[in-house]
């Protein structure tokens, strides 16, 4: 098995997690070419023919969306592959949670073979400044508008005191 960490991940950043699985014997590296930086995770895990892979937040501090199927078929020559979209929603430290299952070859049961805590640490910085990035075009109008506005009352009071200076006065002596 190997996978790359999303970690450090922006409030309100969304990535691609991808987690991948080989047998010992395929001649394809199940780390080679995962979305992320760094180096991949890889762990030795109990592999079956048909496998399924779940993912979900500890804590409610990210959303994962799946975006592969959940269940694969794996062979000896064949790289598995399962991926979700997550989203830092809350920033801080939180815990997904990676379980590999097998279906009970007896029943209509799964059994689990494999359990990963993968901590991920998200910042709030993304939603700032994807905040001021959307908001900087309509301050700037705003900002334009203000400026005109001003320009505008600066002269009408520039004129308005030129006229009371000379204008004729009148008056009984």
């Amino acid at each position: 098995m190997a996978f790359k960490a999303p970690t450090p991940l922006k409030q309100g950043e969304k990535v691609e997690f991808v987690v991948r699985v080989a047998f010992k014997k395929s001649p394809i590296d199940p780390g080679g070419g995962l979305p992320g930086t760094g180096d991949p995770t890889r762990r030795d895990v109990p592999l079956c023919a048909k496998m399924r892979a779940d993912l979900t937040s500890e804590d409610g501090g990210m959303n994962i969306e799946r975006s592969t199927s959940e269940t694969i078929l794996l062979s000896e020559s064949y790289v598995g592959e399962w991926g979700w979209h997550i989203t830092g929603v809350q920033p801080g430290q939180h815990q997904m949670v990676l379980r590999f299952v097998i279906p009970d070859p007896g029943g209509d049961r799964y059994i689990e073979t494999h359990r990963e805590t993968i901590t991920v640490d998200v910042g709030v910085m993304y939603v700032v400044s994807a905040w001021i990035k959307d908001m900087s075009a309509p301050i700037n109008a705003f900002l334009g508008s203000i400026a005109i506005v001003g320009g505008w009352v600066v002269v009408a009071f520039t004129r308005r005191a030129k006229k009371g200076k000379h204008a004729p006065t009148t008056g009984a002596h």
